[in-house]
């Protein structure tokens, strides 16, 4: 089964996504973390197939997240949701991990459902080979 993950401190942000992508595909198992740190014990049961991060987060932000996954060698498709278009905070994730995606919130809900769509199709394609 596709499983998402969604990474973000605010309740209500998980909410809209997780019904946002139930309303596309119901047979996605959609997993919400608040922080990090919860996100890398669901990782640590089973790795999605994509994660949806925040980057500015309590505990551990997005940032340390990607490093940890980064230092652990986990290969997981992320798509950074972030409420500022920062440059440098850009390049400086880039040099920890490639993320699939920057997207900037609000975020329009077509375009994030055609992104996490693609992600899954791409990461699929890549372990048939």
């Amino acid at each position: 089964m596709t499983q998402v993950l969604i990474v973000d401190d605010h309740a209500s942000i998980r909410q809209a996504i997780k019904w946002l992508l139930e309303s596309k595909e119901p047979k996605w198992q959609i997993v919400e973390a608040q922080n990090g740190l919860e996100a890398l014990k669901l990782i640590g049961k089973h790795v999605p197939d994509v994660a949806l991060v925040d980057l500015m987060m309590p505990e551990m932000d997005g940032f340390a997240l990607c490093q940890k996954l980064a230092d652990l060698k986990i290969k997981l498709p992320v798509i950074i949701l972030t409420a500022k278009a920062d440059v440098e905070s850009e390049e400086r994730l880039r040099q920890i991990y490639q993320p699939e995606a920057f997207v900037i919130k609000p975020v329009d809900n077509q375009q994030l459902y055609q992104l996490v769509k693609q992600t899954i199709e791409k990461g699929k394609e890549a372990k048939k080979k």
